[in-house]
């Protein structure tokens, strides 16, 4: 029987591991530590950033914006030197009517 204990904005949290448990969790532990270390997440497009603009037929206005319906970026090794490029392809004309959310294109990285 091992004991974990675990600081969590100054309360301890106590627990019984089994040896199986225990090996679990140094696993997952080095597993998370070297994803931290040789990984980096370096962020593209910010959620709800305009990206572009198409053409819409039959309707109101004769263009509209293209809005990032999340945030996209790129996961890459630290060690790795080179140039991030994204392209959009989007649709090149919509048709009324359209709404909020409505998928027009995409974004490559």
């Amino acid at each position: 029987m091992y004991y974990l204990n675990l600081l969590n904005n100054d309360i301890e949290f106590l627990s019984y591991l089994t040896h199986l448990e225990l090996n679990l969790v140094l696993v997952l532990y080095f597993l998370l530590n070297y994803g931290y270390n040789q990984f980096a997440f370096t962020p593209l497009i910010e959620k709800g950033a305009v990206v572009g603009q198409c053409k819409v037929l039959k309707g109101q206005q004769e263009q509209v914006n293209l809005i990032a319906a999340e945030k996209l970026g790129s996961v890459h090794k630290k060690t790795e030197k080179g140039e991030i490029t994204t392209e959009m392809q989007a649709e090149s004309e919509l048709i009324a009517p359209l709404k909020a959310g409505d998928k027009a294109g995409v974004a490559i990285i």
